[in-house]
């Protein structure tokens, strides 16, 4: 095993991030860690205490929970009660999107996944990573997609979690949410320089996974 390894993956709404980062952990057997879980945690305190439209609110509620990560990538947290399937319907995804443009939830985040990408032998994925939380990131990848493809996959999902969505609603969710991230000022989702970029338009992830493999394996 290639030792010392941090590891950055970014990339938009329905990419195949997850499961490729997932798979990339496990052939390199170092930690993943889905950071995008840590804001749809929030989003869900947030939906519970109906405090959406309230920034400073928010802040308050999740400004003291603890929370932890296993080797897998799920978020654990002690202060909170809730399944693991909460954290992925479409109401919480559109709710994480939006409070993640809010300065003081952004805050409360990057000062924790910042502390998390101090490990060694670890791969953080998520929107920012190897530009603002892990900018020192022995390997950065950043994944791309063709919003319609992306709309599909992201449609089966919701229907394999019991969800009956529309096909055009939730490529417009996608089209909206890539371009607020692309476009808050704050931690932008944006390819740095030294990123090696990956369309997974026409790959399947384990395709996507060994490309990425193969970048680390050959230095």
């Amino acid at each position: 095993m290639i030792n010392n390894l941090r590891i950055a993956i970014d990339g938009g709404a329905a990419t195949g991030k997850s499961t490729i980062s997932k798979m990339v952990a496990k052939k390199l057997n170092i930690t993943y860690i889905n950071t995008g879980q840590m804001y749809r945690l929030f989003a869900l305190i947030t939906l519970r205490n109906n405090i959406l439209d309230n920034e400073k609110d928010i802040f308050d509620s999740i400004k003291n929970i603890n929370l932890s990560f296993d080797r897998n990538g799920k978020i654990i947290s002690n202060d909170i009660c809730f399944m693991p399937k909460e954290l992925e319907t479409k109401e919480i995804s559109l709710i994480s999107s939006k409070i993640a443009t809010m300065p003081l939830v952004r805050k409360i985040a990057t000062e924790k996944q910042i502390l998390l990408g101090k490990q060694t032998n670890v791969l953080l994925e998520g929107r920012d990573i190897g530009s603002v939380i892990m900018i020192d990131a022995t390997h950065k990848f950043f994944i791309t997609i063709k919003p319609e493809i992306a709309a599909k996959r992201r449609v089966k999902q919701y229907k394999s979690l019991g969800e009956e969505v529309l096909y055009d609603e939730i490529l417009i969710d996608i089209i909206e949410r890539n371009k607020r991230d692309t476009k808050r000022k704050i931690s932008p989702l944006i390819p740095t320089q030294d990123s090696y970029i990956i369309d997974s338009s026409y790959k399947t992830a384990k395709e996507v996974s060994e490309i990425i493999v193969g970048v680390i394996n050959n230095g």
